[in-house]
């Protein structure tokens, strides 16, 4: 090689290594590398926090929460910046829906790099920036329309028995009368 293809390709992987260091133009690439958490809080007033998180490959399987505790996953973000999380979270007749962790570069910053940590309140729920240390609601509950003003759901009452049965073996608790208004709707 000629001393300047040397020099040239020294020049590419200074800047490359000074492109990939600085704060801004890192957080657009995906960090394949780095461990990423996702935390759910239950701090709603004694009641359990049910819920589901998935991706496009894997399960974690229908989980519930007491009050004030958590539960916390780790992943490695796949390479071409795709990776996505979301979970079903239900409390008494209420439920939500979203995504908890994904790739861009928008949804990185408001979780505050690589630590999402999200929890359950009464009145919605919060995404906590460990950073800031701040809260910002995100989503809030919303009703399950098959429950009626008395918490029974016609067409789920198979379906929350099913979960109810799952989550009791996921707890190792004694078995206890719920009713559906307790689970939500699928």
């Amino acid at each position: 090689m000629s001393q300047r293809t040397i020099s040239y390709l020294s020049s590419f992987w200074l800047v490359l290594v000074l492109a990939l260091g600085s704060s801004s133009a890192f957080t657009v690439i995906p960090k394949p590398f780095r461990k990423n958490y996702v935390r759910i809080v239950n701090s709603l007033n004694n009641k359990l926090l049910y819920y589901h998180c998935k991706s496009g490959d894997t399960d974690f399987h229908l989980k519930n929460l007491q009050p004030n505790t958590y539960w916390e996953f780790s992943f490695r973000q796949n390479v071409i910046g795709t990776t996505l999380y979301y979970c079903k979270f239900w409390q008494d007749k209420f439920h939500a829906v979203f995504d908890v962790f994904t790739s861009n570069e928008k949804f990185q910053k408001e979780c505050g790099g690589d630590h999402c940590i999200w929890i359950a309140q009464e009145d919605g729920l919060y995404l906590y920036e460990l950073k800031r240390q701040t809260s910002v609601k995100m989503h809030d509950w919303e009703i399950n329309m098959n429950v009626t003003n008395h918490g029974f759901c016609g067409s789920c009452i198979a379906v929350t028995s099913s979960l109810l049965i799952r989550a009791k073996l996921l707890a190792n608790s004694t078995p206890k009368q719920h009713s559906p208004s307790q689970v939500g709707y699928v």
